[in-house]
């Protein structure tokens, strides 16, 4: 039996097209694009120190630079934060009408918040932030000390003590409602001290103590989430995800505490992360803060009108002022929508569907 054409062009090699195997992506002759978000925080961070001391050395005798430092972390933070993602300084509110007063840096959801009064220039300080458009909060000081220390997190602390409605945690986006239940939330305000330097009369541990001794006396939802020391370390809070996770199927292993949901519940643990050479505490703080908003969903519901005034209504006491039933609308209750398919696609390819679906009363 012959071999067909088909088969004898098949068995003949392809001599007029490339060796497609061979399309490979190539090592980078740096071999470190894997590390390039880490290496792109250690450099913020020597930047950052390297301004500071500048600031420090310049204005040794003149004014306190403390407001530069926060300058320089917001303006690092919102290149290397998502665009989404709003920082600035400010004063966060709540409807009860308490304000934490002025805040160095807050993460803010500008797409689902209006500020409640903005700033009066685009450099001003003096714009009141709704607290519920707030993912987090971080108070910088130039030079950490026990009183500087104490300072940030009474602020932070306040910040976390306004009135806060907690969001379900299965909220999937900000204008997503699915249930009631708050056990684990998705809207924790994140908090974190972040320090340019040490004191030198002050010792490192002695100060890492003092942090954790003051979060133990303060209740889950108020702890102050991390201490950033840049050029020092890192401290967060780690939890053992074991002790409260019934699940078999989830891995039991000791992570990072999220203050979302088991470990609101469970016993929190000090993680801190040294310093050596090679090191990044700005990269651990970016990634926790990253992590966090990952997950954060807020809830903006009625915002503008928690804020705003009780209005009254009238309504018109003449008949006929009224917008009767449409009489398309209600005929279209009759339509069975078992089985109808959840795309707008078959809308366009409905028997009968125009441009003008229901014909204007009164048109010819």
């Amino acid at each position: 039996m012959p071999v067909s054409k088909v088969r004898r062009r098949a068995q003949q090699p392809r001599r007029d097209y490339p060796d497609v195997k061979a399309w490979q992506p190539k090592l980078h002759p740096s071999e470190s694009l894997h590390e390039a978000f880490f290496m792109r925080c250690q450099q913020v961070e020597r930047e950052i120190l390297g301004r500071i001391d500048f600031e420090r050395r310049f204005n040794a005798n003149n004014f306190d630079s403390g407001w530069a430092v926060e300058e320089i972390i917001r303006h690092s933070l919102s290149e290397l934060l998502p665009s989404r993602y709003s920082v600035r300084a400010g004063s966060l509110s709540d409807v009860k009408g308490y304000s934490a007063g002025d805040c160095d840096v807050v993460i803010f959801n500008q797409d689902w918040f209006p500020a409640i009064k903005a700033a009066p220039t685009k450099e001003s300080r003096r714009t009141y932030l709704p607290v519920e458009g707030a993912y987090g909060v971080l108070e910088v000081k130039q030079t950490l000390t026990r009183k500087s220390l104490d300072e940030a997190m009474e602020k932070l602390v306040v910040c976390s003590r306004l009135f806060r409605p907690s969001v379900a945690f299965d909220r999937v986006v900000e204008n997503d409602t699915r249930n009631a239940c708050t056990h684990f939330i998705s809207n924790p305000l994140f908090t974190a001290v972040v320090a340019a330097d040490l004191n030198g009369d002050h010792d490192r541990e002695k100060l890492i103590e003092r942090f954790i001794r003051i979060n133990q006396l303060l209740p889950r939802k108020d702890v102050v989430h991390a201490l950033c020391i840049l050029g020092k370390g890192m401290l967060s809070w780690g939890a053992n995800r074991e002790v409260f996770c019934a699940d078999p199927l989830r891995p039991k292993d000791f992570g990072p505490a999220t203050f979302m949901s088991d470990d609101r519940y469970a016993e929190l643990i000090p993680v801190y992360r040294a310093t050596d050479p090679s090191a990044s505490p700005f990269y651990e703080l970016v990634t926790g803060l990253m992590n966090h908003l990952f997950a954060s969903v807020l809830g903006p519901e009625n915002v503008t009108v928690h804020y705003g005034q009780v209005s009254g209504v009238s309504i018109p006491a003449t008949a006929g002022c009224t917008l009767v039933p449409d009489a398309a609308l209600l005929n279209d209750l009759n339509d069975d929508c078992v089985g109808k398919h959840v795309c707008t696609e078959s809308e366009y390819h409905r028997k009968g569907a125009s441009t003008l679906r229901h014909p204007v009363p009164g048109a010819a």
